[in-house]
């Protein structure tokens, strides 16, 4: 029995599996590429980045780029210097957060409004809150969290408003964040 009723569907219920189904098509473009093949890329690609890097050293800024790359692996390696470690948390972080938007099928240039508006809402947090006293010392590290897991959260709904503007109104993502980034430069200053 085909009746009409039957043929319709909850548009919730298929946005969700066909919105799925994408998210899976996305994770899963790589299975037909062998592993070998993968391992192949990144290596290449950071031989490519080396090369292109030092080719730009040596001519731009007329620097050895062996002695320029030898400073940074002992400035990474130093036990004095751990505020590269904090950085390279950071961006490592971030760089997930675009890799999965990526894997998705979204580009997704507002990564630097996302994690700049989301740190000063919470540094201005810390501050207002005196977690921090002025020795350096961290009074609550449970607030800290909280703190944290509140500028996860903002980030995400600040992230939030340019897929809906893709979802509903069909704004493309690199328009709307781009203009969202100037929007958190400008709640930023």
């Amino acid at each position: 029995m085909n009746s009409t009723a039957e043929k319709t569907t909850n548009p919730v219920l298929s946005f969700f599996k066909n919105f799925w189904s994408k998210v899976k098509k996305g994770v899963n473009a790589d299975s037909a590429v062998s592993t070998r093949r993968k391992a192949y890329n990144s290596i290449w690609s950071v031989v490519f980045g080396i090369f292109v890097s030092s080719v730009v050293l040596l001519l731009f800024f007329q620097t050895n780029p062996f002695e320029f790359f030898t400073q940074v692996v002992k400035a990474t390696t130093n036990k004095g210097n751990i505020d590269w470690v904090y950085i390279f948390i950071i961006y490592s972080l971030a760089s997930i957060g675009v890799g999965f938007s990526f894997k998705t099928g979204l580009f997704n240039i507002g990564v630097a409004g996302q994690m700049s508006l989301s740190g000063v809402i919470c540094f201005a947090l810390i501050n207002k809150s005196n977690v921090i006293d002025a020795t350096g010392v961290i009074k609550s590290q449970g607030l800290v969290f909280a703190i944290m897991l509140l500028s996860i959260v903002i980030g995400f709904l600040y992230a939030a408003i340019a897929g809906l503007c893709k979802a509903f109104f069909n704004i493309h993502e690199v328009v709307s964040t781009i203009l969202l980034n100037w929007v958190a430069v400008y709640i930023g200053s």
